[in-house]
């Protein structure tokens, strides 16, 4: 099975410019198929949107396979410190916001991730005690 980074997309026009946004990317762990893995991510977006289609708040969607382990919280932490320092450097509200967005999510997983890692250690540890 792979893994699969999935960005839901939108387009803004600001001044004679359009920007292509990632509103926010999610990133499906296991999936048998590339399809899957979009039909997942629909649900997962929606759920977090607090929507119920995930064409209220993204126009189209872009996929990637992930070839590095997404499981790991230093890397997450790492990809979150990237989007909060290219948050900084955007010149539209928009951009600076799903940046910095993305960058809670990633903390937030990282977090979920070692809280889980913990909390399976002491399962271990109480097994074999």
């Amino acid at each position: 099975m792979a893994s699969y980074r999935v960005c839901f997309m939108n387009q803004f026009a600001r001044n004679r410019t359009v920007y292509r946004i990632c509103q926010r990317a999610v990133v499906i762990r296991c999936a048998h198929t590339r399809a899957r893995a979009i039909e997942a991510a629909k649900k997962r977006f929606a759920r977090l949107e607090r929507i119920r289609d995930w064409r209220i708040h993204a126009s189209e969607i872009e996929v990637e396979m992930i070839e590095a382990d997404p499981r790991n919280p230093d890397r997450l932490r790492e990809l979150a410190a990237w989007y909060r320092e290219f948050a900084e450097r955007a010149g539209d509200p928009a951009i600076w916001e799903t940046r910095l967005r993305m960058a809670k999510d990633l903390e937030a997983e990282a977090k979920r991730l070692e809280l889980g890692s913990s909390m399976r250690k002491s399962t271990r540890m109480k097994r074999s005690g």
